[in-house]
């Protein structure tokens, strides 16, 4: 007997990301990972994904505001480090100082 062949589900007809995958978006941008890494920890295509930007232009905001919080939780660990110990304090106020 052949085997029977099932047939294959349609693709959404929108290119709306579900909650939990736009969850998945957001916690991959906030640990600084690119597009092509958010997507993989999503599971989505990159494709799906650059389809959800164009329908929603806001979420490119969000995605580089995300994408920003490594650096500021290095810094709020600097600042805290500041207070704590004086040799990093000199080491900041020395590398700070060769930028002007």
């Amino acid at each position: 007997m052949p085997k029977k062949i099932e047939a294959t589900p349609e693709p959404p007809k929108s290119n709306t990301l579900d909650e939990d995958c736009l969850r998945r978006l957001e916690d991959a941008f906030s640990l600084g990972c690119s597009d092509t890494e958010a997507c993989c920890f999503a599971g989505i295509t990159l494709q799906a994904f650059q389809e959800h930007l164009k329908e929603h232009p806001a979420f490119k905001d969000r995605r580089e505001i995300l994408k920003q919080r490594p650096q500021l939780l290095a810094r709020q660990t600097v600042f805290k480090a500041l207070k704590e110990d004086p040799q990093i304090a000199l080491e900041y106020l020395d590398r700070i100082s060769g930028k002007n």
